[in-house]
This record gives C-alpha cells, structure tokens and sequence, in this order.
C-alpha cells in the first residue's frame, strides 16, 4: 500500500505543486510572472534563488496584475547582519509591496501569496529574502480586492540579474 492509499485512498497528498518558472535575464528593470494564479489553487509560494541585484541594499519590489495605483499595505523589519540591529519598516497608500532587499552578490526570496486570483478578497503576502547584508521579513495585502492571474518582481532603483523565480499552488 503506497503513501497516498494510506492517507486518504488513492488521492492526491497535500503539498506544493510547481505551477510556473521564470528564468530572469540579464540587467532587467522587472520581472513579470504571467498566469500562474488560476482556480486551482487558492494560495501560491514563491522562491527566487540564483539571482542578484546591480547594488547592494536595493528594495525588492512586488506587484500583482489587477490592482493599479496606491493600494498596497506592508510592514516587518529588517536585519543588518554588520550592524547588528533589527529596524522596522512599513507603509500604506503604496504601488507595490515591500518584499525585502536585493544583494549585489547573491539573494534568496521566499513569499507566500494568499488569494490572488479571488475577486472581492484581499490579497496577502508574507515572506522574506536574504542577501549579502540584510535579511528582512515583511507582510502585506492589497485593497483593491482586484483578481490576479500574476505578478511582478523589480528592484526599487537598479536591476536584477540571473536565477529563476519558481511558484508553487498549495494543494489542500
């Protein structure tokens, strides 16, 4: 009797299913990740490994496809790993969530995406990334309650380089 039969007769198990990948090419202003939110998840995580930014200490920016103009909310805080301190951060009335910063020699992003492509729901973020300075953990959602087949990544000034962005749907 395999795994699957034991925990529930044959079905599917619970877990993250790869929905989407995006190679990210050399020195891009964004990055879109187009129609990976459809019905057959309700929520997505994300992973960006691989890549880096043009500078060090760059913000990590977030879009979804849907919501336009000043509707995104994000607040955390963030480690500087020579300093030794943890500030906070955090701000409404924005055009993009707040993800985490970019590092000029490496960087990892992790980010959960909570209702997407719900129209008349709010859509949730909370992750965190980590780079050659700074770690930050941030959270967030978007009011416009706008559906969303996708997103956005970019850096706040600069660009960003190599590595692939992954989305996975939880399966339940």
């Amino acid at each position: 009797m395999g795994l699957s039969a034991g925990l529930g007769g044959g079905g599917l198990l619970p877990g993250l299913v790869l929905v989407s990948s995006t190679t990210v090419g050399s020195a891009q202003s964004s990055v879109p990740v187009n129609n990976c939110f459809t019905a057959a998840y309700l929520n997505y995580h994300v992973v960006w490994t691989g890549g880096y930014g043009s500078s060090n200490g760059t913000s990590l920016r977030l879009t979804v496809s849907g919501a336009t103009g000043s509707t995104y909310r994000y607040g955390g805080y963030y480690t500087d790993y020579a300093a030794g301190t943890i500030s906070g951060a955090g701000a409404s009335g924005m055009a993009y969530w707040l993800v985490g910063e970019i590092s000029d020699t490496a960087v990892t992003a992790s980010f959960d995406i909570f209702n997407p492509q719900v129209s008349g729901a709010y859509t949730q973020f909370a992750g965190w990334t980590t780079g050659h300075q700074y770690a930050r953990t941030m959270h967030g959602h978007e009011t416009s309650t706008a559906s969303s087949t996708g997103f956005t990544l970019a850096p706040g000034s600069g660009t960003m380089t190599g590595g692939t962005i992954r989305v996975y749907g939880y399966r339940n």
